[in-house]
C-alpha cells in the first residue's frame, strides 16, 4: 500500500544514510521500525511464572484440569467457612455488647 507521509528534512536526511549504510531501502527501514514501535506499545499478555511448593508441581488430579476447575478447587467450601466466621464473630460481639443491632446472624 503507498502512503504519504510528512517528515522533516532532518529526519528524512538521517533515515537515508542509515538505508544506505546498512544497505537497505527506506521503505524497509521505516517497516521495520513501524514494528518494532507498535511491539514495544503493545500490551504484553500475562504469562504465569512456573511455581509450585516443593517443586512437586500440580497434584495428579489436577495435571491436565481447566484453570476453571482449578479455581474451583482452590475456593471450595469457603462461602461456607466465611459465613461460620461471621456468624462466630457476630455471637461473641453480641455476648461483649460490641455490636449493637446485630445477633448472631451472618449477612
Amino acid at each position: 500500500m503507498k502512503l504519504t507521509v510528512e517528515i522533516s528534512d532532518l529526519l528524512l536526511k538521517l533515515a537515508r544514510r542509515l538505508a544506505s549504510k546498512e544497505h537497505t531501502t527506506l521503505k524497509a527501514l521505516v517497516q521495520e521500525g513501524l514494528r518494532r514501535l507498535i511491539a514495544a506499545r503493545s500490551p504484553k499478555p500475562f504469562k504465569l511464572g512456573k511455581v509450585s511448593f516443593k517443586a512437586k508441581g500440580l497434584q495428579p488430579e489436577m495435571a491436565d484440569a481447566s484453570w476453571e476447575r482449578i479455581r474451583d478447587a482452590i475456593y471450595e467450601g469457603r462461602e461456607a467457612r466465611s459465613q461460620s466466621v461471621r456468624a462466630s464473630w457476630f455471637a461473641f460481639a453480641a455476648k461483649r455488647q460490641l455490636v449493637r443491632g446485630h445477633s448472631s446472624r451472618s449477612s
